[in-house]
């Protein structure tokens, strides 16, 4: 047999629900045969309806219903790894028991397969109307997938990212050398990422199906106290990541099943974790929250003296700030000294947390909206903070913003911003010109400099301007996932800032520490130096 399909359940497959139906079909409907679906109970209330309901349903593909019950969180990959060790494919792929696919889904993966290739693919994340839609009937995805995807409007329609989870396909010999997924990870998320991670160091290459994508994922509410139990789980997973250099996870026996196992419960065997999300659960001082993590996004392009004095007003910060994750898009031997110079100095030997978006040309690294978009879909930040490239923060800023996010700010779910102090313009052209940078440093007393500077003018909280926009990632993908559909507007005359101020309903104007323009001539980053 090619492939196997292998998917997870406990307590999601509703019989006769016509996601589970939706689900079900798509495989069914597939115009490449040589396959089966697996999939791995882990002890639902309703497994014989299901056991039931699958020996009954009619149609080419082989379908196989393993029953192990477990107990405790929910243990995704372990479920899997059960999966996959029964598999009968020569490749074994992971997916989603809440997707609808494609009839050629299976054929583009079978033609994408090689020994030493790791395949993913992106799924269409559709909005609650537009499942409704699909559900009773009023969209057919197996005689028109295509009017699926459309976005008539931000209700109806979806959004679609690079997500690992809703499939990832390795050939059987690859899950036995990384022994599967790791089963210290509880919840979903996490152990997809694991995969794509632990298959780059054992040197195997990704590979994604391109575009339109071929899996549509029905939209269904998530409990409050499911999010946060996940949630918990996830930063722990994080600190496992972080932590594992090795290919290879789990000892020998992982995802081990036997018959005469399946009527005794799995007992959790990662006692630290169930330890750590009760000690939370009950305020337990003695256990350490994770800190806040922000992530700064910003872009740039001919701006390397001002992105230095950037820079050095976040080295300086003082207080109680939140982790701060700084992500710069630039393109690599633009400026003298380049933007690649600058930020391997505040990340190596400042100790600042950068990450690179690196562009290949001015065109690229021009286009913000397409950029954001790209930086908003990848984070795992708790919040992201959308900026210029030539700000001065005050010492406190992001002390004081911190405590707005874990105060006033935690429910709001629109486009947070805020005001700038834009200084004179002919005084910064005339000081930066007059003083090049000739090699990256932190500038003393940054704040103290800028502050005694004429000012142009104060603004930017009532209209949202592009250099402050502030969001909780949860309110973000909860709506459009989205920064902008207009992926390729320049900085001058953006269309991409407002529009992800209206995808996120408005905005919500606030007081914060003075933050400092270090103003420009109006002719663009074509004018700097």
């Amino acid at each position: 047999m090619k492939l196997s399909i292998v998917v997870c359940n406990r307590d999601r497959i509703k019989w006769g629900d016509p996601a589970c139906e939706l689900f079900l079909k798509s495989i069914q409907w597939q115009d490449f045969k040589d396959f089966e679906l697996v999939i791995v109970d882990g002890g639902s209330s309703n497994f014989k309806e299901i056991k039931n309901g699958i020996e009954s349903f009619e149609g080419p593909i082989p379908m196989r219903v393993i029953y192990r019950p477990t107990t405790g969180l929910f243990n995704k990959s372990y479920l899997l790894n059960v999966g996959i060790q029964q598999a009968a494919g020569e490749y074994i792929l992971s997916t989603d028991i809440d997707l609808i696919y494609n009839r050629y889904f299976v054929s583009a993966i079978a033609d994408a397969v090689e020994e030493n290739i790791l395949v993913q693919a992106k799924a269409f994340f559709l909005y609650d109307e537009r499942t409704k839609d699909i559900q009773d009937g009023k969209l057919d995805p197996y005689g028109d997938f295509a009017a699926c995807l459309s976005r008539p409007s931000r209700h109806k329609g979806g959004r679609s990212f690079g997500s690992p989870g809703p499939c990832q396909c390795l050939h059987r010999d690859i899950w036995n050398t990384i022994r599967g997924f790791h089963e210290d990870m509880y919840g979903w998320g996490s152990c997809d990422r694991d995969i794509t991670k632990r298959c780059g160091i054992n040197a195997i290459k990704l590979k994604w199906l391109p575009d339109p994508p071929m899996m549509l994922h029905q939209y269904h509410a998530k409990d409050e106290l499911e999010k946060e139990e996940n949630m918990r789980c996830q930063n722990i997973n994080k600190k496992i990541m972080e932590d594992n250099s090795e290919f290879a996870a789990n000892e020998s026996g992982w995802g081990d099943f036997k018959e005469s196992d399946t009527e005794v419960a799995y007992v959790v065997e990662s006692i630290e974790v169930l330890d750590i999300i009760e000690n939370s659960e009950k305020d337990n001082k003695n256990v350490k929250e994770k800190p806040m993590l922000l992530e700064i996004c910003a872009n740039c392009w001919n701006y390397q003296h001002r992105l230095n004095w950037m820079l050095s007003s976040i080295a300086l910060q003082e207080g109680n700030p939140p982790d701060i994750l700084f992500n710069v898009s630039y393109a690599p031997n633009n400026g003298e000294p380049t933007t690649e110079e600058i930020l391997g100095y505040f990340k190596h030997e400042v100790g600042l947390n950068i990450k690179k978006t690196v562009m290949k040309d001015k065109e690229e690294v021009s286009c913000r909206g397409k950029i954001r978009d790209q930086q908003l879909q990848e984070t795992e930040a708790d919040w992201i903070l959308f900026v210029d490239c030539d700000q001065v923060y005050s010492p406190f800023f992001f002390d004081d913003l911190r405590k707005q996010m874990e105060g006033d700010l935690k429910d709001v779910d629109k486009c947070i911003t805020a005001d700038r102090v834009s200084l004179n313009i002919p005084f910064c052209i005339e000081f930066f010109n007059r003083h090049p940078l000739l090699k990256p440093c932190v500038v003393p007393n940054v704040t103290d400099i800028v502050s005694e500077w004429p000012v142009w003018r104060y603004g930017g909280k009532s209209r949202g301007a592009g250099n402050f926009q502030l969001a909780k990632v949860s309110a973000c993908r909860e709506k459009t996932g989205r920064y902008s559909h207009f992926c390729r507007d320049i900085w001058r005359g953006t269309k991409s800032d407002s529009h992800f101020r209206k995808n996120m309903g408005g905005i919500h104007p606030i007081d914060v520490k003075p933050q400092y323009h270090l103003n420009h001539d109006r002719g663009g980053p074509d004018k700097q130096r």
